[in-house]
């Protein structure tokens, strides 16, 4: 598949200002609020900013994640994380936020040299 065939305008979204996307207008649902919210609102939430909060996890939050990970698997996931960075930095793309064309362009890569095709290991 070529850059072109992964271009967003291919993919059916409207293209915006020079070549860049436009998003698709989202359906809104009428807002609801219960009736304490006003209590919870911070400024950030009603600004519709993200704040320090946003992006905290809690150390018990962290935990839990990590230990419903095994070990063999969290190997794999570094590894294929490091690739993609690898891919992203030779390809001068940024991995984080990765746009869905980066994704696409990724999968694509490693479809076409065979790289998610790789024998696993055997066990002994």
């Amino acid at each position: 598949m070529s850059e072109q065939e992964l271009a967003p305008e291919a993919m059916g979204a409207p293209a915006g200002p020079a070549g860049g996307v436009l998003a698709r207008p989202a359906e809104k649902e009428p807002a609801r609020r219960p009736e304490d919210a006003s209590a919870r609102d911070t400024s950030a939430s009603r600004s519709g900013v993200h704040s320090g909060a946003d992006y905290a996890l809690p150390a018990g939050t962290a935990a839990l994640i990590r230990e419903a990970v095994p070990e063999n698997t969290a190997v794999a996931y570094r590894s294929r994380w490091r690739s993609f960075e690898d891919w992203c930095r030779d390809a001068g793309r940024i991995a984080l936020p990765a746009t869905a064309q980066t994704v696409a362009a990724y999968l694509a890569h490693l479809a076409l040299t065979g790289a998610s095709r790789r024998p696993r290991p055997t066990r002994t």
